[in-house]
């Protein structure tokens, strides 16, 4: 089995879905980080192996506000992206600049940048997709403003 359907194709997991989600459509974004997944994964988690991170999640075609999403992956048992940064689009340049390394795994491997979203409203588009912005440290290095 693979480490997505030990986690997600469980009766526990069946179980704690339906007491969260009821009837309800849901979506989970994340993504798998760790050993075989990436590149170096064994910076990003120890010992060999694998995980799986929440960045959002849909219910009924609205998107979650932060403390919902880290409530929600609380109980399922699985870790949330970590807010490490509140801002203005130009203070989120400059920590990106000056924050090469990631906070997962104790710092061992590099960034790959902040997914920045207002906090206390959610912006939506014409086609009712949330509005966010991505500021990648690679990109500063890029256009010279990171070392």
């Amino acid at each position: 089995k693979t480490y997505l359907e030990e986690t997600f194709l469980t009766d526990e997991m069946e179980y704690v879905f339906e007491q969260i989600f009821g009837e309800s459509e849901a979506y989970i974004f994340g993504e798998g980080f760790g050993y075989k997944i990436q590149t170096n994964g064994d910076k990003y988690l120890a010992d060999n192996k694998c995980g799986f991170i929440i960045f959002d999640i849909n219910i009924d075609g609205w998107d979650l506000k932060r403390k919902d999403v880290d409530d929600i992956a609380n109980k399922l048992g699985l870790p949330s992206v970590p807010v490490v940064f509140e801002g203005t689009l130009d203070e989120a340049k400059e920590f990106v600049s000056k924050h090469q390394m990631s906070t997962l795994n104790g710092g061992l491997h590099e960034m790959e940048g902040i997914v920045l979203v207002p906090r206390d409203v959610q912006l939506y588009d014409n086609k009712h997709k949330m509005i966010k912005c991505k500021c990648k440290y690679r990109d500063m290095l890029k256009a010279g403003l990171a070392k």
